[in-house]
């Protein structure tokens, strides 16, 4: 798409680690796990227990904001009032930004 990605900065900085993924499966949240930002995933596939609330299809590459839950992992929350989950593409702009993210804590 032309629209340009915006991470969300609280929401990614709130994150236990942030993911990039291949959707697996998208009912249950199984997601392939190619990079872990922050190091602290190590596992090969991971499920993703509110993925399953997104529109998102298999293969699709994502940049993925997770948090720790008693039932495993889920899409860190964003601090908007009823927004669904974000996950972002995974695109050159949206790796820049959260390299500068997890740097600086702040967006470029």
């Amino acid at each position: 798409t032309a629209n340009p990605v915006t991470l969300n900065r609280d929401q990614i900085l709130d994150s236990v680690d942030v993911l990039t993924g291949t959707v697996e499966n998208p009912l249950t949240g199984k997601v392939r796990v190619e990079k872990s930002w922050k190091n602290v995933v190590d596992n090969e596939h991971l499920e993703v227990t509110n993925l399953s609330k997104l529109h998102v299809s298999v293969n699709e590459r994502l940049l993925i904001p997770v948090i720790t839950v008693p039932r495993g992992w889920q899409i860190t929350p964003s601090k908007l009032p009823g927004s669904p989950p974000l996950v972002y593409p995974v695109t050159e702009e949206s790796e820049q930004q959260l390299k500068q993210l997890l740097k600086t804590g702040r967006l470029p």
